[in-house]
């Protein structure tokens, strides 16, 4: 099924992306991973803001939620390699993602796509706080 590539093409493709920046910008696991989050977070709201405030289509939308899922099974990949205290928590926080998103275009109700879109703009708030944890 094409959403099931989309998600493994997301997940290689995150991969690399860390693999880039541990190896050529030469920084450590957790440093990558935080970059790779805060990425994240932004896609992931400014798609969400411009599904929200009808910019982009739902099936546009869909796409930046199917890149997100396969974000997910990357970072709990990446979780369980850098071995974080919160774990458990990471791992769960990524599942539950994961199954809302694929819930969201089983329905493929307008409605839930609006309210998985108001929930996952929120992610910006991922990015002031990486921000602020390095400014500590």
């Amino acid at each position: 099924n094409m959403y099931l590539i989309n998600i493994l093409f997301s997940a290689f493709y995150s991969e690399f992306s860390n693999y880039y920046l541990c190896n050529s910008l030469h920084l450590t696991k957790y440093d990558s991973n935080k970059i790779m989050s805060s990425l994240h977070a932004i896609i992931m709201a400014v798609s969400s803001y411009n599904y929200l405030t009808n910019k982009i289509t739902i099936n546009f939308y869909m796409e930046f939620l199917l890149l997100s899922a396969g974000y997910c099974i990357y970072d709990i990949n990446n979780v369980i390699r850098i071995n974080l205290k919160n774990k458990k928590e990471l791992i769960f926080d990524n599942k539950l993602l994961i199954l809302c998103i694929l819930c969201t275009i089983y329905e493929n109700n307008e409605n839930i796509f609006h309210l998985l879109g108001v929930n996952i703009f929120s992610e910006i708030s991922t990015t002031f706080l990486i921000v602020s944890i390095y400014l500590y």
